[in-house]
């Protein structure tokens, strides 16, 4: 069916892999890996028909083509309001081809260590020819990773998001609030809070909430009235709103999670969630 009706979530798109942005594609692109991937998938293609060959060809081929059409698709929705069928950004197609050209400098490699081989022992036997293939591969991927050990092991995604992970971490209140969702809230239960709680504490416990970032929501629900709702509910909680019983069971609503420091502000918080569940020295819980 497909019927998406939030489609935030397939229209993020890497600048790289936009249009406007080929300068920045060709600058990350135009490489000798790529080169050489690239001669490996044309080797493959000129080579003997076999099951593994097609499916690999197959594979580029179609990540390729979905790759297109899932930024087409994005563009057509935004720009001329064209809703065509998506599944995931694009950039998920963009690391499935750059892992078929990191196959295809494998076979352009084991091809170019072929022929020296050949080359330079043809007379010698097959046994033989193979071993030294063997060693001269592994000799050339020992070579390779300690060329580029020093680089990847600087990568922003492995020190940023690590470091990102660590400070996240030591928010252990934030952890001790998590658990408390995931033991004692039963599954139908549904959270009440901000954008921010609900993407780093409630839904790493599998629990509902009202409303969540729209990149991280459900495709096929519509995200403003949700949002909406949100926002009228945590305004209840610091000034009188008779119509919010009605959203509360609208959505229903059984718990609601704050920060300490903002119940000060929530004067209506205990008219409408008398009940605490739990508390520790930055979050709070309480129940309808």
């Amino acid at each position: 069916m497909l019927d998406q009706k939030d489609r935030i979530p397939t229209a993020f798109t890497y600048e790289p892999l936009s249009f406007r942005h080929a300068d920045r594609f060709l600058y990350h692109n135009v490489t000798l890996f790529v080169a050489m991937g690239i001669a490996g998938l044309f080797l493959l293609f000129r080579g003997k028909r076999s099951i593994q060959r097609t499916l690999m060809l197959m594979w580029v081929g179609l990540t390729a083509t979905l790759a297109l059409y899932a930024y087409l698709a994005m563009e057509l929705g935004l720009k001329y309001g064209i809703k065509l069928p998506t599944s995931v950004p694009s950039f998920h197609f963009y690391s499935y081809l750059k892992t078929a050209m990191a196959l295809g400098v494998g076979i352009a490699v084991l091809h170019m260590l072929q022929w020296v081989v050949d080359r330079y022992h043809g007379d010698r036997s097959a046994e033989f020819k193979r071993d030294r293939l063997a060693a001269m591969t592994a000799v050339l991927v020992l070579v390779g990773t300690l060329a580029i050990y020093p680089t990847n092991a600087n990568r922003p995604d492995l020190v940023n998001t690590r470091m990102f992970s660590m400070t996240r971490m030591a928010d252990t209140d934030a952890t001790d609030m998590y658990a408390t969702l995931r033991d004692k809230l039963p599954w139908e239960a549904v959270v009440l809070c901000d954008d921010e709680l609900s993407l780093w504490v409630v839904m790493a416990s599998a629990r509902k909430t009202v409303a969540t970032n729209a990149s991280m929501a459900n495709p096929y629900v519509l995200p403003a009235p949700r949002e909406a709702a949100r926002a009228q509910l945590l305004a209840a909680l610091e000034r009188s709103d008779p119509q919010a019983l009605k959203v509360l069971e609208a959505y229903r609503v059984t718990h609601v999670l704050v920060r300490m420091a903002d119940i000060e502000r929530m004067p209506e918080l205990a008219h409408w969630f008398p009940q605490p569940v739990h508390t520790n020295g930055t979050y709070a819980l309480y129940a309808r």
